[in-house]
């Protein structure tokens, strides 16, 4: 029997971390300034915004609820590269024993803290709370993940869907396919179909990810998402 997503998080808000370059460089050590507003988010909102990772990910933000990947093969990569967060605080193996990850790929690794969903489809929303539609890509699959756990607002950080200037693909260096512009324009075809099924739920998804290819939500910075008012 696949886990089974609990509506914890009814009427609340999630913000969900992918991988893209807006996010920093790791080789510099730079990091968006919107991943401290979310901090100062969890520390002042009532409730505090839910937050989901998405891979590698979980460097940039430990403290995250849920950990999403989609491939077995990269938690096994992960166990053997046992990377660190980006404040060099906490490795894989501590962050594997302690976090709370969720997946929905073929053959999900064997561990206590990995729990597990089939995947139905494509394309679309799937309603049953054991399985996800996987839209091809681990960013489609979180957000389905954010609507299972209730959540009325999802703000999308990291879903560039394209290269930066300096050619980059992810906020991190590790390495990925070729070809990522076909990979790329194979995502955002997927997309649309979950938009619907979301609004009809009266679900708002909000892109806050800086001049992002993903144009099926309406954009805004992270401030304005979450109306989140400053100290000055």
């Amino acid at each position: 029997m696949k886990w089974e997503v609990p509506r914890e998080w009814r009427g609340q808000t999630c913000v969900i971390i992918a991988g893209g370059p807006s996010l920093g460089d790791e080789r510099r050590r730079m990091y968006s300034y919107d991943l401290t507003e979310l901090a100062y988010a969890r520390l002042t909102q009532e409730p505090e915004p839910r937050i989901i990772t998405v891979n590698d990910s979980w460097r940039l933000f430990p403290m995250a609820d849920v950990f999403y990947f989609c491939d077995a093969s990269w938690w096994h990569q992960q166990c053997a590269s046992n990377r660190r967060t980006v404040d060099g605080l906490e490795n894989f193996t501590r962050a594997a024993n302690r976090g709370f990850w969720v997946t929905a790929g073929p053959q999900p690794p064997d561990h206590p803290r990995v729990h597990a969903l089939n995947l139905t489809g494509q394309r679309g929303m799937e309603d049953n709370p054991r399985a996800l539609r996987h839209g091809s890509n681990s960013g489609y699959q979180a957000i389905h993940l954010a609507a299972h756990y209730g959540a009325k607002k999802i703000i999308l950080l990291g879903f560039d869907m394209k290269p930066a200037a300096d050619g980059r693909t992810h906020w991190h260096a590790e390495s990925r396919p070729a070809q990522f512009d076909q990979t790329v324009a194979n995502f955002l075809s997927h997309f649309p179909s979950l938009a619907a099924p979301l609004a009809q739920r009266g679900i708002e998804v909000i892109n806050a990810t800086p001049d992002s290819a993903l144009k099926v939500w309406p954009c805004k910075t992270l401030q304005e998402a979450l109306a989140l008012k400053l100290k000055v």
